[in-house]
């Protein structure tokens, strides 16, 4: 991948790396963006730690 210019579909399950794949263009014609985690349980912590993986996800597309 070249360039992030576009969206992208970030999916991870039980623990499993983390899949990013680039959508062709935005649902729905809708351009915001969002990060939307579905989680079993109330731990506070979680959403961080995964939006750090996120982000190392993305710095090692770009590099």
């Amino acid at each position: 991948m070249d360039k992030l210019d576009g969206p992208l579909l970030v999916q991870g399950v039980g623990g499993q790396p983390l899949e990013v794949s680039p959508l062709p263009s935005w649902p729905g014609g809708d351009e915001g963006s969002r990060l939307v985690l579905i989680t079993d349980g109330d731990d506070p912590v979680f959403p961080g730690q995964c939006l750090a993986a996120f982000r190392a996800e993305l710095d090692s597309i770009r590099h």
